[in-house]
């Protein structure tokens, strides 16, 4: 694994966020974000986890080097939150976000992505966290694959008439600075919160072609998109300890990404835009 980082930040990738499945099942997740922390080129080292394992493991993932956190958070109610997730833990969910608070993980951001007539009604609850708490609140559109796609419209909240909401509720949002690596979401505040609110719009407002994200696997398939069936294997490179041919395939993902963005956003375009309205 040392040599896939060395690799991607001697080619300017500047920022790893490590997901899963849930990453906090891993045995060596400490050992595994030192070893990525110790590359100096990085700027940000950042986890998404559903922050059931978070209250016992904040404060060694603060130590081990991790920078940033993502918590995907479905409801505040706990009947819905076990209906959307499959397990009843809200309760520890929240214990682990504030467990991370107290060791000072910063910034700890809250993804939300809504269901119409599931969790829809609670836009304004989710918009008073960042309020109350230094958090980041990420309202993230639904996004369909094209198994889901049928059912789009019928569970699909577009950013617009979340925003829409929360200055409703809480008056004009006002502008906050973003950062490239935090990727695609526009951030604000609501007046005098400690918070932000973010909105990662993927359906209404199209941001493949600006896209600089790429997705490695476990198993050394490199993708250029998310949503990208083609792939780099690094694999034979890395068994045959080839760092010169493994730069070289990496850097063949890099240049077909644009190609891939391209495609993705007219693919979308196509697909979705009948479905935009809420």
């Amino acid at each position: 694994m040392s040599k896939l980082i060395d690799g991607f930040t001697r080619l300017g990738i500047e920022h790893i966020r490590i997901v899963g499945g849930e990453p906090l099942l891993r045995e060596d997740i400490f050992d595994f974000i030192y070893m990525i922390s110790s590359t100096k080129r990085l700027k940000q080292i950042s986890l998404t986890t559903n922050g059931f394992y978070l209250k016992d493991k904040a404060l060694a993932l603060k130590g081990a080097g991790l920078n940033r956190l993502n918590i995907s958070l479905s409801s505040l109610d706990e009947e819905k939150f076990k209906k959307i997730t499959g397990f009843d833990g809200l309760a520890r969910v929240m214990e682990g976000i504030c467990a991370a608070k107290e060791a000072e993980l910063s910034p700890i951001r809250i993804n939300v992505v809504l269901y119409k007539g599931l969790n829809s009604d609670e836009i304004e609850d989710f918009a008073a966290l960042s309020v109350l708490y230094p958090l980041d609140v990420r309202f993230i559109e639904y996004f369909p694959n094209s198994q889901s796609i049928t059912n789009f419209r019928s569970v699909y909240v577009p950013g617009y008439v979340v925003k829409n909401n929360i200055e409703f509720a809480f008056g004009s949002l006002i502008s906050d600075k973003t950062d490239p690596c935090e990727g695609p979401a526009t951030y604000y505040r609501i007046k005098d919160a400690r918070g932000r609110i973010g909105f990662i719009n993927s359906v209404t407002e199209f941001f493949c072609v600006d896209c600089n994200t790429l997705m490695l696997l476990e198993d050394g398939k490199l993708f250029p998109c998310l949503y990208s069936s083609g792939y780099i294997d690094l694999r034979e490179s890395l068994r045959n300890y080839e760092f010169k041919l493994l730069l070289d395939k990496m850097q063949d993902c890099f240049k077909i990404k644009p190609h891939i963005n391209r495609n993705i956003t007219v693919k979308n375009l196509e697909e979705y835009s009948p479905y935009i309205e809420y």
